[in-house]
């Protein structure tokens, strides 16, 4: 499943809050004018944190999925074994 993008949130997150705003202005008191938007608001952050969240999880494990499948995860291992053999071998050779 494809997360949306930020632009989507954020449209849909402004048209929420005009109707929320809307319906605060049909209430006479004053804490649901104010309370309503930044109540939204918050709810706005939180569900775009999660969208993204949810992203970037799925964009990372797809990267490693196409990097195992293309080998490139086992030769960066195999080259790190490398690279620590060669670490190990001048070691034994500085000692003698």
């Amino acid at each position: 499943m494809r997360a949306p993008n930020g632009l989507t949130i954020a449209m849909m997150a402004f048209y929420a809050l005009a109707l929320i705003i809307k319906a605060c202005w049909v209430e006479t008191s004053w804490w649901a004018v104010i309370l309503g938007p930044l109540g939204l608001f918050v709810a706005g952050c939180v569900a775009a944190a999660i969208c993204v969240g949810m992203h970037k999880v799925a964009s990372d494990a797809a990267t490693r999925a196409q990097l195992r499948a293309s080998g490139w995860l086992k030769a960066r291992r195999l080259r790190t074994a490398l690279r620590q053999d060669l670490a190990l071998l001048r070691e034994f050779n500085d000692d003698r």
